[in-house]
């Protein structure tokens, strides 16, 4: 291991700044050198604020403030296939956000050229990061609660795109987005994490009437796992006052939940309740989870869990799982369900 910190390159001004940044800063085997955004009050603020080295507009004035030694991509689907593709291009691993593209034939390709060129990739799947996922997901695997029978997910908030009546990506289907890429990308990669491969789906995605959204606002799902289990997910992103993220798992003998804490989307408490005591009650997680600084996204911490991980796999010369093909997957998925063809 070399003294020389690992030069990331940030292409975002929104995300890429307030939370990406942040996360790579956090560990100390890497630094952000450059942020690339066209948005010069936004790129300028983060520059100053987090003290990057260099704020550039395009991505060839970033490049040419190289080399890297990782790219990561906070953009919207649509523009993130071109500058993940072009980093590859230059050899330097990529940690991308979800979904990784806008539909699968990009993501095919971006999870090909990751593979030929042999660099590592991540995906910024972050909530099995979290201490009590972790936990959860150790409780399942020991075969806690039996045999799992069900799997049910609500998810149901009002996005802050939809409460500001703001026009982007995340409401916008044609651009990638929508509830079902939004919240769907993460819940469809977890309940695979969780429960093993999902190999049937049943879908009806609706759109809210009278918010003039371009894109799904909800989403209610039936699956099937390789192992028999089922799953029932209902999303929503214009659930005014909304009861935040659950997720349960019932089993021959007991079950788990995962119960998310509004208004801070990645503060989850993990209960259990057995079939002899059927009254779940909450379970103390040991505090794995890096501590937020005062006025930081929440979303930092397990972030920075993700980007230590993925750190140690590049020095390490390893593969990094969530990457590209878990991606890939996920994408394969979402677009199985707009479309109704298998993704398999």
């Amino acid at each position: 291991m070399t003294d020389t910190p690992l030069r990331v390159v940030v292409f975002g001004a929104g995300f890429g700044a307030y939370c990406l940044t942040p996360a790579f800063q956090a560990d100390p085997r890497t630094e952000v050198a450059v942020l690339c955004s066209p948005s010069a009050g936004r790129r300028d603020a983060a520059v100053r604020k987090y003290g990057i080295g260099r704020g550039c507009a395009t991505i060839e004035e970033a490049f040419e403030q190289g080399p890297f030694d990782i790219a990561a991509i906070a953009v919207p689907p649509a523009a993130q296939h071109d500058i993940a593709m072009a980093c590859l291009a230059k050899g330097i691993p990529v940690l991308a956000e979800k979904p990784m593209a806008a539909d699968t034939r990009e993501a095919t390709e971006l999870s090909n050229a990751a593979e030929q060129a042999g660099l590592p990739t991540a995906i910024d799947f972050l909530f099995p990061e979290i201490a009590e996922w972790r936990e959860a997901k150790r409780r399942l695997d020991a075969g806690k609660i039996g045999r799992l029978r069900h799997v049910v997910v609500t998810w149901l908030m009002e996005s802050y795109d939809v409460r500001n009546r703001l026009s982007g990506w995340k409401t916008d289907g044609a651009a990638g987005g929508g509830v079902m890429s939004h919240f769907g990308s993460h819940t469809l990669y977890y309940l695979e994490w969780f429960c093993g491969p999902i190999t049937e789906t049943h879908a009806r995605l609706d759109t809210t009437a009278g918010l003039d959204v371009p894109g799904d606002t909800m989403a209610n799902l039936v699956l099937r796992f390789a192992s028999g289990a089922s799953a029932s997910v209902c999303l929503c992103s214009t659930a005014t006052a909304g009861t935040g993220h659950r997720v349960e798992f019932y089993g021959d003998d007991g079950m788990l939940a995962l119960a998310n804490q509004p208004p801070d989307h990645v503060a989850f408490r993990l209960y259990a309740a057995t079939r002899e005591d059927a009254t779940p009650r909450q379970v103390a997680v040991a505090g794995t989870n890096r501590v937020n600084h005062d006025g930081e996204d929440p979303r930092v911490a397990p972030i920075a869990n993700l980007v230590h991980r993925f750190v140690d796999a590049l020095q390490a010369g390893e593969d990094f799982i969530p990457g590209f093909r878990e991606g890939l997957r996920t994408q394969r998925l979402l677009d199985e369900i707009r479309t109704g063809i298998s993704a398999d």
